[in-house]
């Protein structure tokens, strides 16, 4: 994930925080980053994109550590709506946008596993 896709996430978060959902625009989040709204759709195909992508990184991140967790064998209980969210079974959909699609997996975003 790019240095600016971070910045825009983080752009949107901030902004879907202070306004809410539904009261904030593409163009108030392009406002944040400080870029023209155009400039954003080069990054984003739509704002329900983007609260897909604020909300997905930490629940991977917290997916992945109640995983390393049970794999350890400190916690035995692992969320079951966390997989649900994942996609079922199957990893994530979504390498290449850099966000660790399941446990082990170390790449840069730019691959295919070939079984999604």
């Amino acid at each position: 994930m790019s240095k600016r896709e971070q910045e825009i996430i983080a752009a949107a978060a901030k902004v879907f925080k202070e306004k809410g959902y539904h009261a904030a625009t593409t163009r108030d989040i392009a406002a944040e980053v400080g870029i023209q709204q155009a400039t954003l759709y080069y990054y984003i195909s739509s704002k329900e994109e983007l609260l897909y992508l604020v909300v997905r990184e930490p629940i991977v991140r917290l997916f992945s550590q109640q995983s390393h967790r049970h794999l350890a064998g400190q916690d035995p209980r692992i969320p079951r709506a966390l997989p649900a969210f994942m996609g079922g079974d199957s990893p994530a959909r979504d390498c290449r946008r850099g966000v660790t699609c399941r446990p082990g997996c170390d790449s840069d975003g730019l691959h295919d596993h070939g079984d999604v």
